[in-house]
């Protein structure tokens, strides 16, 4: 089971928990105050969970833009326009390319230069950008895995 922080504004938390049961949960001070399963709709779900915490902090959420955190990535995430990949993101210290599918899996990959994190993310196709840059050539480990 992995936590991982979709959203952080004060006192307010969104968190997808994977896992055999996995859901969505709205923190408030720490507390959880909602609970969302997390079905084949994942997608509504989570966007749902994010415009309520984001309503519960008082700020509005940019609409390309996700912030995830935890113990491994703390990695700005950014929604791509592609059938098979949801987000991208890239830790410049680290040289850590994160990879969210829409399939609800993602993947960290190591050794990723900017230079190829930003062909990827200007691809005119992103999967195929992904395909020939990242997939058949950078060493990866799986963070999160669909239900």
């Amino acid at each position: 089971m992995h936590t991982v922080a979709i959203f952080q504004h004060a006192n307010v938390a969104a968190q997808m928990i994977t896992g055999r049961a996995p859901r969505f949960e709205i923190v408030v001070d720490g507390q959880v105050a909602k609970s969302v399963p997390a079905t084949r709709r994942w997608q509504s779900e989570q966007a749902a969970v994010l415009d309520e915490a984001a309503e519960l902090a008082g700020v509005v959420l940019a609409a390309d833009k996700v912030v995830v955190r935890d113990a491994r990535m703390a990695t700005k995430l950014h929604k791509v326009s592609s059938s098979f990949i949801a987000l991208i993101g890239y830790r410049a210290a680290r040289r850590e390319l994160t990879v969210v599918f829409k399939s609800g899996h993602a993947f960290i990959y190591t050794d990723v230069s900017l230079a190829e994190f930003n062909k990827l993310r200007t691809a005119r196709s992103v999967g195929k950008a992904y395909n020939a840059i990242v997939r058949k050539v950078k060493a990866g480990f799986e963070i999160a895995k669909a239900a």
